[in-house]
């Protein structure tokens, strides 16, 4: 089963995103935009494979690096080791970092542990048998 996904705009400044399958209607968001930005100091991004998520982590370490933010990071070899977080492996074991984007399990509470307080948190989705 194959789907796609419907980016429209329309003149009431509308974005319309529809998410399909082949079969079935999955989602559909529609939000008017705003104008207003706020950049984000604390943000979990939990990569997942084959969905372009090492550019969005490669983004998200120069974002922190410019804006001088922390990141949770783990240290070698234990860097692609995703099953499980563990304090043990990380390069400063106890501290609270602002950007965490590394492959994962997805563990709201390491996370709340060693994120800062009211971080965004995202990922990407993939159909897995589109790859």
């Amino acid at each position: 089963t194959s789907g796609h996904a419907v980016l429209s705009y329309n003149p009431q400044q509308q974005f319309d995103l529809r998410i399909q399958s082949e079969n079935s209607f999955v989602a559909r968001v529609r939000k008017k935009p705003t104008r207003e930005c706020t950049p984000q100091k604390n943000i979990i991004f939990t990569k997942t494979h084959k969905t372009g998520s090492s550019t969005i982590t490669n983004i998200l370490l120069r974002y922190g690096e410019i804006n001088n933010l922390t990141q949770l990071l783990y240290s070698y070899p234990s860097s692609t080791e995703y099953r499980h977080l563990d304090d043990k492996r990380l390069m400063r074991p106890g501290m609270k970092a602002n950007i965490f984007s590394q492959h994962a399990f997805y563990d709201p509470t390491f996370l709340r542990d060693h994120i800062k307080e009211g971080a965004k948190t995202f990922t990407i989705i993939r159909s897995p048998l589109s790859q």
